[in-house]
């Protein structure tokens, strides 16, 4: 496989993977376990900036928390790849964390998207067709 295309999806995986772990009783020892992968050069200064990430996370008060992790995410990518890049063996070690994260917070992870319920009613010519997991009701009268 392309070097680039590697590190490039083991960055996004290894940065969702964190992201999920940092709002679990977990992030702790996940992050023991991440210092070690990246190795005493980079490992200080990468985990000092996800325990930044990790607070402004856990300390978001009914905000858009979806779009503060995607931020995070982008962020956190985009730091693991400049640390793959300069010592691509990192690659190998943060894919072998990556699993072992999922493992370890798996149980503290939705088991299902969330549900709801919608109701929804449409006249004259207007239509509605929203799909999300939950009940959906919707009425189009003329």
């Amino acid at each position: 496989m392309d070097p680039v295309i590697l590190m490039s999806a083991v960055s996004t995986t290894a940065a969702t993977t964190l992201v999920a772990a940092m709002s679990t009783d977990a992030w702790q020892s996940v992050r023991e376990v991440l210092l070690r992968a990246l190795g005493g050069d980079h490992g200080p200064a990468v985990i000092e900036e996800l325990d930044g990430s990790a607070q402004e996370l856990n300390s978001a008060v009914e905000q858009d928390v979806s779009a503060l992790e995607a931020r995070i995410v982008t962020d956190v990518a985009g730091r693991l790849k400049v640390v793959m890049e300069g010592s691509p063996e990192v690659a190998g070690r943060l894919a072998q964390v990556v699993a072992e994260i999922i493992e370890q917070i798996a149980d503290r992870m939705p088991s299902q998207a969330p549900a709801g319920t919608q109701n929804a009613t449409a006249s004259d010519s207007a239509q509605q067709a929203v799909q999300f997991s939950g009940q959906q009701n919707n009425s189009f009268t003329s």
